[in-house]
C-alpha cells in the first residue's frame, strides 16, 4: 500500500520517511568555499549540501511541483530562517524526488507581512519575510565597500512608511526601472527580506537577503494589480508619509535645550492642576480628537486670525491689513494622555501639516473631489486625520486654565527629547481615572517611531503676550471658539475625566 501524502505541518524530527506534495516557491544557490549548496523555502526550508548540488541542480526547478520523500530532519535554527516552521529538510542519499502536476497549489505563493507588524516589532527579525508596498522616493544612493547601496522609502495602503535597503544587482534593477517613462504608482514586492532592528538613530528597516530575495517591480501578477487597485480607494492619504519624511529630515537638529527653553517640565496631571497661564513641556500620547469645533477654520492670509470669506474684502482685526480672500487652516482639539491622566490640547496649522503631510486646503479639495455631490460638510472629519492618533510626542504648550485646554506651539518625537522630559516627570501612584481611548490607526512605539519630527505652531496665542481676562475674550473671538461655554462647563481635570529551497 502506497504511503499517504503528509502535510508540511506534520513534519517533525521523530520521523524521516515523510512524503510531501510541494511546489518549490523559491530556490537559490549559496556560494561556499567549494561547490554551491542549494536552498529552498517558504512553508518549510530545505537544503541540498554542496557535495550533492550537482546531482540535484538539474532536477529541481523553481515554480515546479513535486512529490518528495525521505529526508533528514533538522531543527530550523540560524540568524535568518526562511520559514517559521520549527524544522527544515535536508536532502540525503535516499531522498526521492518526482516531478508531478499538483494543480491545487497556487502559481504565486507569498506570505506578505504588514509594515505595521514590522515597525511595531511584532514580526520576528530572525525570519525572512515577503513585503509589498508602493515606492515613494530614494533616501540614499551610494557605493559601500565596492557595492551599490540604495535606500528607498516604501509605504503601505495606509500611512505607514518603511525604509528598504537594496544592494548590488537589486539596487541596479530598481534604478534601471525608474529611468523608464513609467506612469502611475510603482509597486514593489521583495521576497525573503531581512528585518533590520533599530540601531541607534536608525529605525527598523528591511533589506534584501544576499542570495534568496527576489525583487518584483510592477510585474503583471495578481498581487501587484490588486495592490494598485487598493491605492485608488485612498487618494487622500497620498502625500501623508512624504510630508512626514521631508519634515523630519529638516528638523532633526532641534536640541532638548531649545525645545524646553523658558518652559516648566510638567506631567499631564500637573498641567491639569495649573491655575495660571504658563509654558510647559510634557510627553503624552494623542488618544482622540474632539469633533465639537471641527478641524479647520477660515483664516486671514496674513496673520491667521479667524476671518469671514463671505465678508471679503475686509480689514482684518488681527493685523489691520486689507484682506481679499481667506485661507483654510487646521485647528484640531485633541485628547492626550500620560499615566492614565488626560488633558485637552489644541494643535494648530503648521503642526497638523507636518504630521499629516497635506495642508487643510488640499485636504478639503481632495475630499470634495471624491464626494458624489461635490459638497463638503465643514464638520466632517477626513479619515486622513486619523493618522495623528496613537502618536506619542513631546509637547511644548501654553497652558490656559481659563479655557480648560492648552495651546500647543511645538511638538517633537525625537527620542532624546522625549527621554529627557520623561526623566524629569514625576511618577503618579494609583491614578484615580482612566482615559477613554480613541481609535489608533498607527501602531507606534513610544520612543521608537519610524520617523522623527518637530513642529512649531503657526499661530500661538501666547505670542500675543500676557493676557488680561478682557484680552482672553478677544482671543476667543478671533479663533471663533464656538464651544467655549461648553469647555468651561466640562473643563478637563484629573478628578472629572473618567539554493535554499523554500517549498510550499
Amino acid at each position: 500500500m502506497a504511503r499517504k501524502v503528509n502535510s508540511i505541518e506534520e513534519v517533525d524530527h521523530m520521523f524521516e520517511a515523510w512524503k510531501l506534495a510541494v511546489k518549490i516557491a523559491h530556490l537559490w544557490f549559496v556560494q561556499t568555499k567549494g561547490q554551491p549548496s542549494i536552498e529552498m523555502g517558504h512553508k518549510i526550508g530545505a537544503i541540498v549540501n554542496s557535495c550533492d548540488s550537482n546531482k540535484w541542480s538539474n532536477q529541481l526547478n523553481e515554480g515546479e511541483t513535486y512529490i518528495m520523500q525521505n529526508f533528514e530532519i533538522e531543527k530550523n535554527t540560524g540568524q535568518y530562517k526562511v520559514s517559521k516552521h520549527p524544522f527544515k529538510l535536508l536532502f540525503i542519499k535516499g531522498t526521492i524526488v518526482k516531478e508531478q502536476q499538483i494543480p491545487n497549489i497556487p502559481p504565486n505563493i507569498y506570505e506578505f507581512i504588514s509594515f505595521e507588524d514590522i515597525l511595531s516589532g511584532k514580526a520576528s527579525p530572525d525570519v525572512l519575510v515577503d513585503v509589498i508596498g508602493q515606492f515613494l522616493d530614494i533616501e540614499q544612493d551610494q557605493q559601500h565597500k565596492g557595492k551599490r547601496k540604495l535606500v528607498i522609502r516604501m509605504r503601505d495602503q495606509g500611512s505607514n512608511t518603511l525604509s528598504c535597503t537594496l544592494w548590488g544587482a537589486y539596487a541596479t534593477k530598481l534604478l534601471n526601472f525608474l529611468e523608464q517613462p513609467e506612469t502611475g504608482p510603482v509597486i514593489i514586492i521583495l521576497t525573503l527580506a531581512k528585518i533590520k532592528d533599530t540601531n541607534g538613530q536608525f529605525p527598523i528597516s528591511i533589506q534584501n537577503s544576499m542570495y534568496g530575495s527576489k525583487l518584483l517591480i510592477n510585474e503583471d501578477i495578481i498581487q501587484i494589480q490588486e495592490y494598485k487597485n487598493s491605492l485608488d480607494s485612498i487618494p487622500i492619504c497620498e502625500s501623508f508619509s512624504q510630508g512626514i519624511s521631508q519634515f523630519s529630515q529638516a528638523t532633526q537638529c532641534i536640541t532638548v535645550d531649545k525645545f524646553c527653553i523658558n518652559a516648566e517640565v510638567k506631567s499631564v496631571k500637573e498641567i491639569n492642576e495649573v491655575d495660571r497661564d504658563v509654558y510647559c513641556v510634557t510627553v503624552a500620547k494623542i488618544d482622540k480628537f474632539f469633533v465639537a469645533n471641527g478641524w479647520k477654520y477660515d483664516a486671514c492670509s496674513k496673520c491667521n486670525t479667524k476671518g469671514d470669506p463671505a465678508a471679503a474684502p475686509y480689514i482684518c482685526r488681527g493685523c489691520g491689513k486689507n484682506i481679499t480672500e481667506t485661507i483654510i487652516r487646521y485647528k484640531l482639539e485633541v485628547q492626550v494622555s500620560h499615566q492614565k491622566e488626560c488633558a485637552k490640547f489644541v494643535l494648530w496649522d503648521k503642526q497638523c501639516v507636518q504630521l499629516l503631510g497635506v495642508s487643510a486646503a488640499e485636504l478639503s479639495n481632495q475630499l470634495i473631489e471624491v464626494l458624489t455631490d461635490g459638497e463638503l460638510d465643514p464638520m466632517a472629519f477626513p479619515e486622513a486625520i486619523d493618522g495623528i492618533l496613537g502618536k506619542t510626542l513631546a509637547f511644548r504648550v501654553k497652558v490656559q486654565p481659563t479655557y480648560g485646554k492648552s495651546s500647543v506651539n511645538q511638538i517633537s518625537d525625537d527620542a532624546q527629547i522625549i527621554e529627557s522630559i520623561l526623566g524629569n516627570l514625576p511618577i503618579h501612584e494609583d491614578p484615580i481615572i482612566s482615559c477613554n481611548k480613541g481609535k489608533s490607526v498607527l501602531d507606534v512605539a513610544d520612543l521608537n517611531d519610524s520617523q522623527s519630527f518637530s513642529a512649531t505652531a503657526d499661530y500661538d496665542p501666547g505670542l500675543l503676550g500676557q493676557l488680561t481676562p478682557a484680552k482672553r475674550q478677544s482671543l476667543e473671538e478671533q479663533l471663533d471658539d464656538q464651544g467655549s461655554q461648553y469647555l468651561q462647563s466640562c473643563q478637563l481635570s484629573s478628578n472629572k475625566l473618567t539554493k535554499i529551497i523554500k517549498t510550499e
